[in-house]
C-alpha cells in the first residue's frame, strides 16, 4: 500500500486531499487485486471515491459525499461489473481437512445508491444485481433482474431469472428495522420472519436440481418438472 496527503489552510478555509493505493492485496492466500482511493475535504463537503480495474477479476467504482460534516445525510454510490464468482468463492472458509473450492463459475454485475444511512427509518435508495453465465455444481442459474428499493426505512425487492430449465420470479417487502430486530433476536423461527413475499416458478426440472445439489441421481431417480 502507498499514499499521499496534502493540507492547505487559511483563516477562512480548509482544503485537504489524499490518495491511497492498494496493490497486490491478498486474503487467505488468494489475490484480491488492486484498488485506489482518493478523498477531498473543504468547508462544504467531504468526498471519497474508490475504484479499481482489477478487483476480483472485474472492476468497480464507489463514492461517498458528506455535506456540512453531517454523516447521517451522506450519499453513497457503488457499481461493479464482471466480478468473477470463482474469486469471491475462494474467500469462503472451508471445513477442516477440506480443500475443495465451492463449485461456482460466472460473473456478477451490480451496485447500490443510498442516503440517510444513519437512521433506519429514513434510509432511501436502491440496490441491484445481475449475473452472467452463473453456474453452481454445473447447474446454470441466471438472475436477469434483482432490485431492492429502500424508501424511508421500508424495502421492496423483486427478482426474476432462470434455473434448472425453468424460470422464476418473486417479490418481497418489509421494514429494515423489523428485519434487523428479527436477526438479533435469539430463538426465533424462520417462519416468523417479518416479510411479505410472493414467489412463482415454472418448468423447473427436478432432475437438474438433484444434479445441482450434488446428489446421486441413481438413488433419486426422479424425472419431473414443477410449476
Amino acid at each position: 500500500a502507498s499514499g499521499v496527503f496534502h493540507l492547505t489552510t487559511s483563516p477562512l478555509s480548509v482544503n485537504a486531499e489524499g490518495m491511497a493505493r492498494l496493490i497486490d492485496a491478498t486474503y487467505a492466500g488468494r489475490s484480491l487485486g488492486l484498488a485506489e482511493l482518493r478523498w477531498t475535504l473543504d468547508e462544504e463537503a467531504f468526498s471519497i471515491i474508490s475504484q479499481s480495474h482489477d478487483f476480483f477479476g472485474g472492476h468497480y467504482v464507489a463514492s461517498a459525499e458528506m455535506r456540512e460534516l453531517d454523516w447521517s445525510l451522506a450519499q453513497i454510490h457503488a457499481k461493479f461489473e464482471n466480478v468473477q464468482a470463482t474469486k469471491l468463492a475462494a474467500l469462503l472458509p472451508t471445513h477442516a481437512g477440506a480443500n475443495r473450492r465451492f463449485p461456482i463459475t460466472g460473473k456478477f454485475d451490480g451496485g447500490f445508491q443510498l442516503t440517510s444511512i444513519a437512521d433506519l427509518s429514513k434510509i432511501s435508495g436502491n440496490a441491484w444485481l445481475g449475473t452472467h453465465a452463473l453456474s453452481i455444481h454445473r447447474l446454470p442459474i441466471e438472475v436477469d433482474h434483482f432490485v431492492v428499493d429502500f424508501d424511508r426505512g421500508y424495502l421492496r425487492a423483486a427478482c426474476s431469472g432462470a434455473v434448472s430449465e425453468g424460470n422464476f420470479a418473486g417479490s418481497a417487502s418489509s421494514s429494515v428495522e423489523e428485519i434487523l430486530k428479527f436477526s438479533s433476536t435469539p430463538g426465533v423461527k424462520l417462519s416468523e420472519l417479518p416479510v411479505i413475499a410472493d414467489f412463482r416458478a415454472k418448468g423447473i426440472s427436478a432432475e437438474r436440481l438433484i444434479q445441482g445439489a450434488g446428489l446421486d441421481r441413481r438413488k433419486l431417480p426422479v424425472r419431473a418438472s414443477a410449476d
